[in-house]
């Protein structure tokens, strides 16, 4: 119930598009300007904002050569998740051979499944306050950047390009638009 981001709005209107539905007639999404503030122990705060040229000058503020390198950073990044979406997030697992596609196959080393974050973001920066940024939003998936596989870059992707959320009313109203969903489907 603490603050919380809300990612992928797609998955969730995809969601509620299986019962025939509109999320839209469940909860309302307002997308935020400011996604959050930073604070390092030694630096000054920085504000990560919905403005993408924005949070480019701030890690080219970090080191130069940011801007560029976090262009790259979330070109991958947005590679990643456009493949998680086209062909893992929607398809049934009953074994671990469902998983082993040809595209995972093929193009699991671009994927980056088999290196943790940690490493893989310090291919690409160098700065302290670079790196803690995009490898931040482990905490939210209760991992760490030294174990968490670096596909999950992907988060940087949506976070600094896609756009985060906030539902009207708080968290909770997405559990209030799910009750009231399973109640018209007479769950």
């Amino acid at each position: 119930m603490g603050p919380s981001w809300y990612l992928m709005p797609e998955v969730f209107d995809q969601y509620f598009r299986l019962f025939g539905k509109d999320r839209s007639s469940y909860y309302d999404l307002k997308k935020l300007s400011i996604h959050y503030t930073v604070h390092f122990e030694r630096h000054e705060p920085v504000q990560i904002t919905s403005d993408f040229k924005q949070i480019k000058d701030v890690f080219e503020q970090f080191e130069k050569g940011g801007a560029e390198k976090l262009e790259a950073y979330v070109a991958n990044a947005k590679y990643k998740y456009d493949t998680a979406m086209q062909d893992f997030l929607y398809r049934e697992y009953r074994h671990v051979f469902q998983f082993l596609n040809r595209r995972l196959m093929t193009e699991g080393l671009r994927l980056n499944i088999f290196q943790a974050l940690y490493p893989y973001v310090r291919r690409y920066f160098t700065d302290v306050r670079s790196r803690q940024i995009l490898e931040y939003a482990m905490v939210f998936l209760g991992a760490s950047p030294t174990n968490a596989p670096a596909l999950y870059s992907l988060i940087s992707y949506l976070d600094l390009s896609d756009g985060v959320y906030f539902p009207v009313g708080g968290m909770y109203a997405i559990v209030e638009g799910l009750v009231k969903l399973c109640g018209e489907l007479g769950v």
